[in-house]
């Protein structure tokens, strides 16, 4: 693996650490916590997240599929860091991982590189940046990264 690919997918793994630590527990009376967090690994949330339990504001156009697989709630953020990227995520999270599973094969595409990130990941770079797309327990992510590291 080159070295720009280690360091890309160890930042990913502190996204997926993130995310996992605002997993709720089985039997939970209590307010989910917060799928995305306010800082890690030198990237800020720009602004507040948007949040929803609706699964038709997480995806307008595939619900009745999210909703299939036990849709939860979502967030979407904006992350900045202070070299000028920036890292747009959103994370969906279900009522087990089998359902973040599913939302994974449903919204992976064919030509993605797999990665080693979560529970399962992939990644593809395009015009608007470097794409991935992983899971980590319940908790579907999708990132987009504006720009890759110089390193």
């Amino acid at each position: 693996m080159r070295p720009g690919r280690v360091i890309f997918a160890g930042m990913l793994a502190l996204v997926a650490c993130a995310v996992s630590l605002g997993a709720p527990t089985t039997g939970q009376t209590s307010p989910a916590p917060a799928i995305l967090p306010q800082q890690f690994a030198g990237w800020q949330m720009r602004g507040a997240s948007q949040t929803s339990a609706n699964a038709g504001v997480a995806d307008p156009t595939n619900a009745a599929i999210l909703i299939e697989y036990r849709f939860s709630d979502f967030a979407a953020a904006t992350y900045t860091r202070d070299d000028g990227r920036t890292l747009k995520i959103r994370a969906a999270r279900f009522a087990d991982a089998s359902g973040a599973f599913g939302a994974y094969t449903f919204y992976l595409q064919q030509e993605m590189a797999k990665e080693q990130i979560g529970d399962q990941g992939a990644s593809q770079m395009s015009d608007a940046g470097q794409r991935v797309l992983f899971y980590s327990g319940h908790v579907l992510v999708d990132a987009l990264f504006s720009q890759q590291s110089p390193m």
